[in-house]
């Protein structure tokens, strides 16, 4: 390789875009390990210089473009999972307060078919499934309306609550000595 063509393959902006974005996509789904390694887990040269990049580029797209890409996506990636996790949670809250109102359900049934006397375990089903139900219907309702809100009107809602909040000044005990 000729001195020229060695000082134009070190300068990454002389690369084509779609050749840097494959690299890009290689080291930010192999975990974004350093040039040096990176290096050895490319495979295709660019179309444009018929080279690959050296580490010591490689290291230069890192630090000067890739790690700006990587923070959007991985933005991207935390709120999809946020999402996920919300969407999850509100979907199993549901599910216990479907069996809560079974469990109910078979409570009563044996208390009416065979009275108070005995009913120990359909008690027992009938208050835990009131339980269980109370505590899964809200708690969904509420992940929903706030998984729903808008950043804006998350914010809104913040300060509406902190600014009506009481404030109260706090008093030291009688005892404590004032310096």
């Amino acid at each position: 390789m000729t001195l020229a063509l060695q000082q134009s393959a070190s300068n990454y902006s002389n690369y084509s875009e779609t050749y840097i974005q494959s690299i890009f996509t290689l080291w930010y789904t192999k975990g974004k390990p350093r040039g040096k390694m990176l290096v050895n887990m490319i495979e295709d040269v660019d179309p444009i210089l018929g080279t690959r990049p050296s580490a010591s580029t490689l290291n230069t797209m890192i630090k000067n473009k890739f790690l700006d890409w990587a923070e959007e996506l991985d933005k991207e990636v935390a709120e999809q999972i946020e999402s996920t996790l919300v969407a999850e949670k509100v979907a199993l809250l549901q599910r216990h307060a479907t069996v809560a109102r079974e469990m109910q359900e078979m409570g009563l049934t044996y208390l009416r078919e065979n009275g108070v006397g005995g009913a120990r375990n359909a008690i027992q089903l009938l208050i835990e499934g009131l339980e269980i139900e109370r505590n899964s219907v809200g708690t969904p309702k509420i992940s929903q309306k706030l998984m729903d809100m808008s950043d804006e009107q998350l914010l809104d809602a913040l300060v509406k609550t902190v600014s009506g909040s009481p404030i109260t000044e706090i008093t030291p005990y009688p005892n404590d000595e004032v310096e």
